[in-house]
């Protein structure tokens, strides 16, 4: 069965439980105008975790339309989105109340996809990834003003990527971007210099091959007794959701979907995925991570979620829990992270986005909440857009 491509976005965030404070969650999306940036912004109740805030939504001041995936960023605390117009690689910022546009500049390749675009915020910048035109992995750093551009195909004599191929990636204290070249996952991990490391390719891991299409995701389990834990997921020639887990020391291969006896993933669906770890005596006490949740839509484009509970992984309906709608397109963006108020995943319905919203940050308990936001409709119409609406996030403590 051929499996369509599908975009993945993570956000896998940690917070020990401390004394409350105060919190703004970040949402970027196309508006209904489909020319320009929307920025929803949250400020939720710090007196109780399970309060709804208020959503404040209002058009960021580009001029400049998007022609690709949005990538939304943390930098040190100073909230970014970054995108493509055109070939060029632009992001929007706030400073003070004031939202700013500028770009990288002019020089750097065009890209292979406006939608093969990824990144971490690492000490006050940003990194961004991304698949040139000529299938090179490019990468481009710094904040502000100051940007610096690195060709990582050159410099590590890896494979080209697949024309479809996605790219994904994770920081922990090694950076990892991974993608896909001829149906295999790729790692380039940097640790002080950059090496590249097919996942997919050795028996020694017994990973199978990627399906055709798939794109990538991935979380990290960060503990004390364990180590940092990274996993990357992908779907397989099974057709199966798969799990590439780093110990610190060793590759493994887990077939997610069987863990949690889920249903079949939609061929084309996005995801999702946040793990929370408790640290009730501040970061150099955490324990085993607490819970790790991952969402996905089934074939019914149904919210699923697939959550570990500190023992074994669950499998769980949403939509059906919630009371919540299912989504419009199996391939529309869902995105999700911990807050202070509990656990929070957004997908798209219709042009509306939902939300649900778990009180505890255990993954149980769903409710369903709207943010007033709407995005441009997806259709074929050319009042609409020609591909779901794309939806990025993350939140500020």
């Amino acid at each position: 069965m051929r499996i369509a491509k599908f975009a993945l976005l993570i956000v896998a965030l940690t917070f020990p439980l401390m004394a409350a404070q105060a919190e703004t969650d970040y949402l970027f999306f196309l508006g209904q105008d489909y020319h320009h940036l929307n920025s929803t912004y949250w400020y939720p109740s710090v007196a109780s975790q399970s309060a709804p805030g208020t959503w404040h939504i209002q058009n960021l001041p580009t001029t400049n339309f998007v022609s690709g995936a949005l990538v939304g960023l943390p930098v040190g605390s100073t909230p970014y989105c970054f995108f493509f117009s055109g070939n060029t690689l632009t992001f929007a910022y706030l400073s003070g109340s004031t939202w700013i546009e500028s770009n990288v500049g002019t020089g750097t390749p065009a890209p292979l996809s406006p939608n093969s675009l990824t990144g971490v915020s690492v000490g006050g910048n940003a990194y961004l990834f991304y698949i040139t035109s000529n299938s090179h992995i490019e990468e481009i750093y710094g904040a502000g003003s100051s940007w610096h551009y690195a060709d990582l195909t050159t410099l590590t004599g890896a494979l080209l990527a697949d024309a479809g191929s996605t790219i994904f990636a994770l920081y922990t204290n090694i950076y990892n971007v991974v993608y896909v070249s001829g149906q295999h996952v790729i790692d380039l991990s940097n640790n002080g210099s950059w090496h590249v490391t097919d996942l997919t390719g050795s028996a020694e891991f017994g990973a199978p091959n990627a399906n055709a299409g798939t794109s990538l995701t991935g979380f990290i389990f960060p503990t004390v007794y364990s180590g940092t834990w990274t996993y990357f997921r992908y779907m397989a020639t099974d057709t199966l959701l798969h799990d590439l887990v780093w110990n610190g020391s060793n590759w493994s291969d887990e077939n997610a979907s069987n863990l949690s006896l889920a249903a079949h993933a939609a061929a084309n669906t996005a995801q999702s995925a946040v793990a929370y770890v408790d640290c009730p005596y501040g970061p150099s006490e955490c324990i085993y991570p607490d819970a790790a949740n991952t969402f996905f839509l089934d074939q019914s484009q149904e919210v699923n979620q697939i959550r570990y509970n500190g023992n074994a992984w669950e499998w769980e309906n949403l939509t059906s829990e919630a009371g919540a709608p299912a989504a419009e397109t199996a391939g529309e963006s869902l995105v999700s992270f911990t807050a202070l108020g509990g656990e929070e995943m957004f997908y798209i319905y219709g042009s509306q986005i939902e939300e649900l919203r778990s009180p505890a940050n255990d993954g149980i308990a769903w409710s369903l909440t709207g943010t007033g936001a709407y995005t441009a409709e997806y259709c074929q119409d050319y009042r609409c857009t020609a591909a779901p609406p794309v939806l990025t996030g993350f939140t500020i403590p």
